[in-house]
């Protein structure tokens, strides 16, 4: 598999449908993209609702750089990046197929309606995108994330997801594992919780050995594979890393052995045993190899605080984080910011300019 990232600087846009607001910013090269004199109607009715400017000045995109707008459609973005890279920058526009006949080749009317000489089209198999190594500074995905797991025979084929963005994220790519345990979601499908374990580990086997392995071969109880070439190849090796949501003993016993990492919603007090217990099974399987991460999740922790409240306990994460990773090198380290005083869908999320400023007191710092 090739890579696409060059200098360690990568940005891949995950946004599906979310919107942010940072005020404060003067005029720049994002808004200025957004106001470029000619484009079209229909592109300023969307803005509002996209929030490009907003967007694109997130994702740290600059002139000069080399950037793909991954399954573009028309080339809404791929536009405003033209603007925003400049005429030393590049812009590919990478659609398949499917995503050309969709939109009908209207990225082809906007490149040249908007003389946009610095954007490239290309139709790709996804399988085979013909990335160059060390080719891009910047990968954007915006609201196409679900395609990835869309399948329609016949029209839109079955993606493989881990390796697709394995590859499109220079190998700084982690996929999660698990069951499932809302039982109206299982008896959407017909199913009963008791039989989903079984359905999940023979999944999982199948996946792994997908990864791992030229030629998929599989005869189980309820899934049969023959032959079944795998075009795609994981960057990572044996296969990116796993991760498990923990919630009982036996999951912390199955992940240790199986050398997976794990996060739990779980309290202090519901973490700490399963935390003992993945260490003790770690300790004797492995011995003093390091252990994977172990990793708790909050979600509605503080719905009650006023957003004073919110920020003062969000300095005391970023004081301990800060002091968890005072040794490394902040330029050798990312940080995925997900924040929220709500207990509703992240459109209830307190605005990220309200709380930027604590935000930006975190050491990791790499683009």
């Amino acid at each position: 598999m090739s890579t696409s990232a060059r200098r360690g600087n990568f940005f891949v846009a995950l946004l599906l449908g979310i919107c942010v607001t940072v005020p404060g910013f003067a005029a720049d090269i994002y808004d200025a993209a957004v106001a470029h004199a000619g484009r079209s109607a229909d592109d300023h009715k969307r803005d509002p609702t996209d929030r490009p400017a907003d967007v694109l000045r997130l994702s740290g995109i600059k002139p000069g750089m080399q950037v793909a707008d991954f399954l573009a459609a028309d080339g809404y973005y791929s536009e405003l990046l033209s603007y925003v890279v400049g005429d030393t920058g590049h812009v590919l526009l990478l659609n398949n197929v499917p995503y050309d006949k969709f939109v009908k080749d209207a990225w082809k009317q906007r490149i040249e309606k908007q003389h946009l000489t610095n954007v490239e089209h290309r139709t790709v198999d996804l399988a085979h995108m013909g990335l160059k190594d060390a080719s891009l500074d910047a990968v954007v995905m915006v609201k196409v994330y679900h395609d990835l797991y869309w399948v329609d025979p016949g029209n839109w084929e079955k993606i493989d997801v881990p390796t697709v963005l394995d590859q499109l994220s220079r190998g700084r790519f982690d996929f999660g594992v698990g069951r499932g345990i809302v039982p109206y979601e299982m008896a959407f499908f017909d199913l009963h919780h008791l039989e989903t374990e079984e359905i999940y580990r023979e999944t999982l086997e199948i996946v792994l050995q997908g990864l791992t392995s030229e030629i998929l071969e599989h005869r189980g109880p309820r899934y049969t594979y023959r032959k079944v070439p795998m075009i795609l190849k994981p960057l990572q090796k044996p296969h990116p890393p796993l991760w498990y949501g923990l919630g009982h003993a036996a999951g912390a016993e199955w992940a240790a052995t199986n050398r997976v990492n794990v996060i739990t919603n779980l309290g202090a007090e519901g973490s700490a045993p399963l935390f003992a217990r993945y260490r003790e099974v770690w300790q004797r399987k492995h011995g003093e190899q390091p252990t994977p991460r172990l990793g708790m999740g909050r979600h509605v922790q503080y719905a009650a605080l006023s957003l004073d409240e919110f920020k003062r306990q969000a300095r005391l994460h970023i004081e301990a984080l800060n002091h968890a990773v005072r040794n490394i090198p902040p330029e050798q380290m990312r940080m995925h910011l997900c924040w929220g005083n709500y207990e509703a869908p992240h459109q209830m999320d307190v605005p990220l300019g309200d709380i930027i400023d604590v935000v930006f007191l975190a050491r990791p710092c790499a683009g």
